[in-house]
Order: structure tokens, then C-alpha cells, then sequence
């Protein structure tokens, strides 16, 4: 749901790092997630569902990396200061409407890299991205319906 609005809104791909095949021509943008399963925040709420599936809901951040390649450091920088304006406003709302909120932008950072007589320019920052993590159970928890109590005397005072 980002991804493609990143692209409409910037006018270059945005693909993922390290993925296969040779990068774009010109300007693009690549994203990653620095963890695949993100940081718990806060306590976790358990539930149980009608059919007694145990259901665990969990906040989590996870951060993204965002690196901007260009041409020339300037356009490096133009482009990151507009996918981070992105983030906050049509990526905001985009992202809200699928239960995820841009907690947090990372500083940008100049990245290049010479290679050979050339030089990689490189503009990058992060993203930390909160969301509501769900895991259902795959079975029934057993539970106690009735209990047979004997030789237990219940007393009542009046």
C-alpha cells in the first residue's frame, strides 16, 4: 500500500534493497525492514474467540529503511525531503486506513559510496512504523465446563 503510492507520488521506482536484477535507470528508491517481525511495545491483550481460540494482540514498531539513489547529492536530498513529506501526508493517510502509523523519521544521512572513478550517491533515513500485530491460535483451549465437587460442605450464616 506505500510502496505504490511512493511511486505515484515521487515519479521513480521504489523497489526493495537487495533484491534481484539490475537497479533502475536514473533516480529510484529502495526500502527494507531492519526487522521482519518488528519490537513489542507494552503489555500484550489475550482474548479468547467464540470457538475458545486463545487470540494474543500485540503492539509492535517496526523500522524501515528508506535509501534515495540519484544522479547528483541535490537530487539525492530533494528526493528524500519529498518521500519523508510523502510519509507524512498521502502515505500517512494511506498507511492509517490499514491500521498503521508512522511513529517516527530518522535523520537524513548523505551515503555515498565511490566505486572505481565514480561515485553512488546516497541519501537515506528511517521510518518506525507502529501497527497491532494478531495471532490466533490454531486450536481450542480445553476448558472446564462443569465440576463435580464432593465432600466439600458449603456453610451459609444468615
Amino acid at each position: 500500500m506505500l510502496i505504490p503510492i511512493l511511486n505515484q507520488v515521487l515519479g521513480v521506482p521504489v523497489i526493495e534493497a537487495n533484491s534481484e536484477g539490475e537497479p533502475p535507470p536514473g533516480s529510484f528508491i529502495t526500502f527494507k525492514s531492519l526487522q521482519p517481525m518488528g519490537r513489542a511495545l507494552g503489555q500484550p491483550i489475550e482474548t479468547l474467540s467464540v470457538d475458545r481460540r486463545k487470540i494474543v494482540q500485540q503492539d509492535i514498531v517496526m523500522t524501515m529503511t528508506f535509501t534515495m539513489y540519484g544522479e547528483d547529492k541535490g537530487e539525492c536530498i530533494e528526493l528524500a525531503v519529498k518521500a519523508a513529506e510523502c510519509l507524512q501526508t498521502d502515505g500517512y493517510r494511506a498507511l492509517k486506513d490499514a491500521g498503521i502509523v508512522l511513529v517516527e523519521l530518522g535523520e537524513m544521512t548523505a551515503n555515498d559510496l565511490k566505486l572505481g572513478d565514480t561515485w553512488e550517491r546516497r541519501t537515506l533515513f528511517d521510518a518506525d512504523f507502529r501497527m497491532t500485530h494478531t495471532m490466533t491460535a490454531k486450536t481450542a483451549i480445553e476448558t472446564i465446563e462443569t465440576a463435580d465437587v464432593k465432600g466439600v460442605f458449603l456453610h451459609v450464616r444468615h
